[in-house]
């Protein structure tokens, strides 16, 4: 086959807590299998980076001298439309060190496939975006350890396989500071992020051997959770979100509730403790809706 259909990828994710590398010969011990993997959500072909990070030193001279190979780094980013929330909530929004491992293997179903070892959540973000038919998504960045070839696998998906996918329709309460915006909200996006560390390099075992010149660990830090909101209309509730009184910027949580329309399922985004940093009115043309922005920082994120 010499070209490959975006609709027969797949993305699947296991618990890695098991698997491991080898120290002293950078081999992969397998503690999940893409068999036992389960599937994330609807999503489109992912963004996927391998860095063997080669470096070139000069002597001198305008080419190079010697090359040198550094740490192996891949990254994964899937971009997730929300049928459901629930892998987003399990592995990717804990602010805690319970950080979840993970292995994922991607591929064209029937063709080829490959998998990512010792993964963390790095990066995730929320979109909730004004429209009638506007998906709900989410985009979550991993970085992985190690990468390796595995056997292809066939996957069949029924029509919804995941359920409904939740449109901006579905958002029914949208409120910030206890004060309901949703009919002025035009859209949030949150963020978190990780900040994750690669601690070492293990040796070169060789360009064939999965866990060579590979981190020993990925730590997360301080989680900096911040975003935006895009509002139709803030001088109605301006004073009431900065100025009515000393503590009017000390929002209590924005909570956002989606509910598709056959009533089936119910999620709750809750962002805790927002402060806004700032407010302005965006430049617009005449004929259009004047818009404003409200970015904002916050501890946490939950979801129910």
């Amino acid at each position: 086959m010499s070209y490959f259909p975006g609709h027969n990828y797949f993305l699947r994710f296991a618990e890695s807590g098991s698997t491991s590398i080898n120290d002293a010969t950078g081999a992969l011990s397998f503690g999940s299998n893409i068999a036992s993997a389960l599937d994330i959500g609807y999503t489109s072909p992912n963004s996927v980076a391998s860095n063997e990070g080669t470096k070139i030193y000069a002597a001198g001279r305008r080419t190079g001298a010697y090359a040198a190979r550094g740490n192996r780094v891949h990254t994964l980013t899937a971009e997730l439309k929300l049928g459901s929330l629930a892998f987003i909530k399990d592995h990717c929004i804990a602010t805690d060190d319970d950080l979840s491992w993970l292995d994922f293997y991607y591929g064209v179903s029937g063709e080829w496939a490959r998998g990512l070892y010792r993964s963390r959540c790095s990066k995730v973000s929320l979109n909730f975006q004004e429209g009638e038919a506007q998906e709900l998504t989410a985009s979550a960045t991993f970085e992985a350890i190690a990468a390796a070839s595995v056997s292809p696998v066939t996957l069949g998906y029924d029509y919804q396989q995941f359920g409904a996918v939740l449109l901006w329709t579905d958002v029914r309460q949208f409120s910030v500071n206890g004060t309901a915006i949703r009919d002025k909200v035009t859209s949030l996006s949150v963020d978190v992020d990780h900040q994750l560390e690669r601690k070492g390099i293990r040796p070169d075992f060789g360009d064939n051997v999965p866990g060579s010149r590979t981190s020993y660990s990925l730590l997360p830090h301080h989680a900096v959770v911040s975003g935006s909101l895009a509002l139709h209309d803030l001088p109605s509730i301006e004073a009431q979100l900065f100025t009515s009184g000393a503590n009017a910027m000390a929002w209590s949580d924005i909570v956002v509730q989606a509910r598709d329309v056959a009533n089936t399922k119910t999620y709750n985004v809750t962002i805790h403790n927002p402060r806004p940093t700032g407010r302005s009115q965006d430049a617009t043309g005449s004929e259009a809706q004047m818009a404003f922005t409200v970015p904002f920082v916050a501890d946490s994120i939950s979801i129910s």
